[in-house]
Formats: C-alpha cells, sequence, structure tokens
C-alpha cells in the first residue's frame, strides 16, 4: 500500500514539477520580451528561438542549433501537447512566424494581441511584428495544439527576422520541424 502511495506522489511531484518550470519559463518570457532595446548601427547576428513541446510524457525544448534536417518529431494523434515558442535578438525583433498546416495541426488555444492569426492557403500563420520606433527584445507565444489525424512527415515552420541596423538588411532565422503523427511514441528520431 504504502508502494502505491509512494507512486501517486512522485507522479504528482513529477507534474507540479513540469507545471512550475513551465510558469517559470512563460515568467521569464514576459519578463525579456518586454525589454525595449536600441538598434545597433551594424546587426550581423541572427535572431535566436526556442520551441518548448511537452505532453504524453515528452518534454523538449528546440533552438536554431539543432539539425532540423536530420530529426523528426514523431506526435501521437488526438493528443494534447503544450508548447512555448520564443524568440529573441539583443537588436530588436521585427518579425516572428508560426506557419502550420491546419489541415494536420490544430491550435486549440486563443492567441492573444500582439499575436495574429491568418490563413493562406493550406497554412495557418501566428504573426507578432515588432516596432521600429520602439524595438523589444522577443516575443513569446503559448498554447496547446492537437495533431487532428494521422498523415506522412508534413513541417512546421519557424521564421524570426531582426531590424538589421538603421540601414542593412535584416538577418533571418527560419527552421522548418518534420513531425510525424499516428498511434506511435511521442519522440524524436534521428534520421
Amino acid at each position: 500500500m504504502n508502494y502505491l502511495i509512494n507512486i501517486k506522489k512522485s507522479a504528482t511531484v513529477k507534474t507540479i514539477s513540469k507545471w512550475l518550470c513551465s510558469s517559470l519559463v512563460i515568467m521569464a518570457c514576459l519578463l525579456f520580451q518586454s525589454c525595449e532595446t536600441e538598434i545597433p548601427a551594424t546587426d550581423t547576428t541572427p535572431p535566436t528561438f526556442s520551441l518548448l513541446i511537452n505532453g504524453d510524457g515528452f518534454s523538449r525544448t528546440f533552438t536554431q542549433a539543432d539539425d532540423f534536417g536530420r530529426i523528426q518529431l514523431n506526435l501521437k494523434t488526438d493528443f494534447p501537447y503544450n508548447f512555448i515558442y520564443t524568440g529573441h535578438d539583443d537588436g530588436g525583433l521585427s518579425h516572428m512566424e508560426l506557419a502550420i498546416p491546419h489541415i494536420n495541426f490544430v491550435i486549440e488555444s486563443p492567441i492573444s494581441s500582439p499575436w495574429t492569426r491568418t490563413t493562406w492557403g493550406p497554412f495557418s500563420r501566428f504573426t507578432w511584428t515588432g516596432n521600429r520606433s520602439t524595438p523589444v527584445n522577443g516575443s513569446i507565444l503559448t498554447g496547446t495544439f492537437r495533431v487532428n489525424d494521422a498523415s506522412g512527415p508534413f513541417g512546421i515552420k519557424l521564421i524570426l527576422d531582426d531590424f538589421g541596423g538603421p540601414v542593412g538588411p535584416s538577418n533571418n532565422t527560419t527552421r522548418q520541424l518534420n513531425i510525424l503523427s499516428g498511434q506511435n511514441t511521442t519522440e524524436v528520431i534521428n534520421q
């Protein structure tokens, strides 16, 4: 009996720990999102991002340093996953976007301002746009999503741009995370 109680306590502690960690990440991101910055005379450093996905006993943070051409994320169909997508640039972030094929991938949580949602062909685009006159270091998009059918690999795109300085070209970071959905284990597969 004590063994069962310890298992339940352990599961509860893990759930609380994950919730607390996610809450702290969100609070930290909200703090840095509102930090105003100055656009440097020359900016040659591209923006950075992180995409945290958790659910079904899985938790992984993807960044621009990952080799997206060699990984695939396997997700369970009709299972809710939480995500936190953050973007950052010391010289000011001008644009941040998450593009998903809405046929396969549904964000179930409401999208709050200043983020906007548009549909373009088979894609839903979640976009945040910075302001050159009051630049900030970054932005954050959080929510819950679900993959609504079993399908072959599809990709979600992560796109970020900075201001590039007063006259220089903007720097861009773009990655595509390949996803396979079905009744499989939620995991990252190295290809």
